[in-house]
């Protein structure tokens, strides 16, 4: 049945409230395809009961206006609210709250029986309501409460009628760097480009007291035709009109206020930019001259999330709990709650879990210069810290994302925030609390559940948050959610490659102990269908459970040029990029900023991953290129490398096995002997085949793969005779096996398997 209908349930004793209520509920604001339906709309000698029951059928959105008359009523208790709410915790409708009076709504609670037969419990006040159950309607003054019906008329149009969104891609759209710099009564404005400037001008400016979107625009570029100046250079195209393409603008400014504009409002004749795949971004630096060199960035999720509350931020539980059923949405099978803390001494307990993403909601103070989050003391009264003290705990392992949510009143964003040493840093003023929390989980919505490479600052564009302003500093930004149950990933990590496990065990065994050694090169080499890509993560999970009071293993990623035959130079300058390197910063500097820290003596290792070449998506590896990569790894890497720090450097190839001899030559060729005390080259032996005793160690591993004690000698077998031993084959059925059982795969295994070619050994058979 279509669902087209927009249901207001109500109570009777509050009918003068739904009539004032439904005068601003005009066709503006409706949707042309939904219908507003109340009990009104039953006419004489219908039955009431069965068109109330139809029309719940038919909800797209419920609209419930709470007071107490309205949760003590029996016929919405017992027939209307448990449709509607089983229907709102399945995702078939959308639902939302008006508070009309004081109730006990807070702490009213329903059971409900979803259709997969487990209960849950739900508060109405779990849902974003159009307004804050502390502030019903009834306890405003009168001239106040046709701004209330206002606005929840608006917001309910926002959910009624959500903006359409474009997602730009991100290696599509141009990059500009504008600086800007007040100078008296003038502005100073200079565009960058990559590693040129383009332009610049000056012309007078003062900041308009409510700046339009025209002024935004005219801010960064000026009056007149000065925009076409820039853009020709920029798109070197002589129609340069703003939505011709999407650009990424970088905005460079020491003033606070010029930084906290709502530069995500900018339009060009009526066009809002953010439509058209434009993104606006804060950065920090000297005087550039040239647009500044960031690492990629990559989002893992899940992630431990942490929520920062002040104790004045309002409705905090209810917002936690919102949070907590956004997070369980976007990763259902990995959902973890998330960490709550409102004072120092809970934040520095709760760090242990090393959160990815950091959340703090609540207000905050500050000079333009530093962000003080307002934090509980422990008694009642209020700490309050830089937002910069936060460094002091991450130390070496900072969160993947910092989003500051300040609410109540508006603080400008601070210009030194950029000196936390994280990726991106988000921040969010706004008087309308109740519009902040709907804005910062519809950024979490976007961030986390919309897909691949879903950037930050463009999710903060499409989810309302006009007012924010980020602090960017990355070139790329992706995101990557891992797809499946951690069981089934295990086969890929822990199926045991025996030798290349016992030559890297024996390497990171000597690196440990050998005070003259600092790198390990090794090269893993396999043809197609061992899941040679695979083999660093492998290495990485077997290095993780190495004894943790001999060494600390952190794994870095890193990038070769494209170019198969690339030189050292060209290698350089690639890791240079990639790890937001300067001329003048050394390798060694890079390295010990990123080396695991912790307690206890374990010597410290970096896994450093170059990731996989010669598949069918990644360019060849020529043998300039890996005498290039070798070079590099002994020059640079091993020569620089702290005394304290300990490296791996890993590097995967997929080859035939007609190349195989013509490799271990070219390695042979390279290795420097017992000439460096500092480096070793090792060229594993190839990734082969899975034997019986591979798989047998993999099932027999607590934890590993929960296969039946009664399976377990009749598994290996069955497996490798289906698969004949390929690896990529193997893996697939231990996969299968995570999701849909052992026993259903012994059974379809047992079926289809191949007698044995030969019986048992005879007893007695000489060897």
């Amino acid at each position: 049945m279509t669902r087209d209908k927009v249901f207001i349930s109500y109570s009777h004793q509050d009918h003068d409230f739904f009539e004032a209520f439904r005068k601003y509920l005009t066709l503006e604001v409706l949707s042309s395809s939904l219908q507003l339906w109340s009990d009104q709309e039953i006419r004489p000698s219908q039955n009431w009961h069965e068109e109330i029951q139809l029309a719940l059928e038919r909800t797209a959105v419920a609209v419930l206006l709470v007071s107490q008359d309205f949760l003590v009523s029996t016929y919405i208790r017992q027939d209307e609210l448990p449709y509607l709410v089983k229907a709102r915790e399945q995702n078939d409708i959308k639902l939302t709250c008006l508070y009309l009076r004081d109730s006990t709504v807070a702490a009213d609670s329903l059971d409900i029986i979803l259709d997969s037969g487990s209960t849950v419990t739900v508060n109405l006040t779990q849902y974003q309501g159009l307004n804050s159950p502390q502030k019903p309607i009834a306890a405003q003054p009168a001239a106040d409460q046709d701004t209330m019906y206002t606005q929840a008329a608006r917001d309910l149009q926002q959910i009624l009628n959500p903006p359409p969104v474009s997602r730009p891609l991100s290696h599509e759209r141009y990059e500009l760097t504008v600086r800007l710099k007040r100078q008296d009564r003038s502005l100073l404005r200079i565009y960058l480009h990559r590693y040129s400037r383009l332009y610049e001008h000056r012309d007078p400016w003062h900041r308009p007291r409510h700046p339009s979107g025209d002024d935004l625009f005219e801010t960064l570029f000026g009056p007149g035709e000065t925009y076409e100046r820039v853009l020709k250079l920029l798109f070197r195209d002589d129609l340069p009109r703003p939505i011709r393409h999407p650009v990424r603008v970088r905005i460079h400014t020491e003033d606070p206020e010029l930084a906290e504009l709502p530069w995500a409002q900018a339009a060009w004749n009526g066009y809002t930019l953010c439509g058209q795949g434009w993104t606006f971004e804060l950065i920090r630096g000297a005087n550039l001259t040239a647009t500044p060199i960031y690492p990629d960035i990559t989002l893992r999720t899940p992630c431990p999330v942490l929520m920062i509350t002040s104790p004045d931020a309002p409705s905090c539980d209810v917002h936690h709990r919102a949070l907590e059923e956004r997070l369980h949405r976007a990763w259902p099978v990995h959902h973890e709650p998330p960490l709550w803390a409102h004072t120092w001494d809970e934040l520095k307990s709760v760090w242990r879990r090393r959160p990815g993403m950091v959340y703090y909601y609540g207000s905050a103070d500050g000079d333009g210069h530093t962000l003080r989050m307002r934090l509980d003391d422990g008694s009642g009264g209020v700490d309050a810290r830089p937002v910069t003290d936060l460094a002091t705990l991450w130390g070496s392992h900072p969160p993947q994302v910092l989003f500051c949510n300040l609410v109540e009143q508006p603080v400008a964003p601070g210009i030194a925030m950029g000196a936390l040493d994280v990726p991106l840093i988000m921040t969010q003023h706004s008087p309308q609390a109740t519009e902040a929390r709907r804005a910062a989980l519809e950024w979490f919505h976007e961030l986390l559940e919309t897909g691949e490479d879903t950037e930050p600052v463009w999710a903060m564009h499409q989810t309302a948050l006009p007012t924010a302003v980020a602090w960017g500093a990355y070139s790329q930004w992706h995101t990557h959610t891992a797809p499946e149950p951690d069981k089934e990933k295990l086969a890929r990590l822990l199926l045991d490659r025996r030798q290349q496990r016992g030559v890297s065990s024996s390497g990171v065994n000597e690196l440990v102990h050998d005070s003259e050694r600092r790198l390990f090169c090794l090269l893993a080499y396999g043809a197609s269908g061992n899941l040679v890509a695979s083999f660093a993560a492998q290495l990485h999970e077997h290095l993780r459970r190495y004894d943790r009071d001999i060494a600390r293993v952190h794994r870095l990623p890193l990038r070769l040029p494209h170019d198969p035959s690339f030189t050292i130079d060209d290698l350089a300058f690639t890791v240079r990029r990639h790890l937001g390197l300067s001329d003048f910063d050394s390798f060694g500097t890079a390295l010990d900023r990123r080396k695991p820290r912790g307690p206890g003596r374990a010597r410290s290792v970096l896994l450093l991953d170059w990731g996989l070449r010669g598949a069918q998506e990644t360019p060849v590896l020529t043998i300039e290129a890996l005498e290039a990569w070798v070079n590099f790894c002994r020059h640079h890497f091993a020569a620089q490398c702290p005394r304290d720090l300990r490296l791996i450097s890993c590097l995967a190839l997929e080859t035939p096995p007609e190349r195989h001899a013509t490799l271990e030559q070219a390695v042979k060729a390279l290795h420097p002997g017992a000439r460096d005390r500092a480096f070793r080259l090792e060229l594993l032996p190839p990734l082969d085949v899975v034997d019986a005793i591979d798989l047998a160690n993999f099932l027999s591993s607590s934890g590993n793969a929960a296969c039946p004690d009664e399976l377990l000698d009749r598994m290996p077998e069955l497996i490798l005779r289906h698969t004949q031993g390929h690896f990529e084959k193997t893996v697939e059925v231990l996969e299968r096996a995570a999701r849909s059982g052992w026993y259903t795969l012994y059974d379809e295994l047992s079926a289809s398997a191949a007698p044995p070619e030969s019986g048992p050994i005879a007893r007695g058979t000489e060897l």
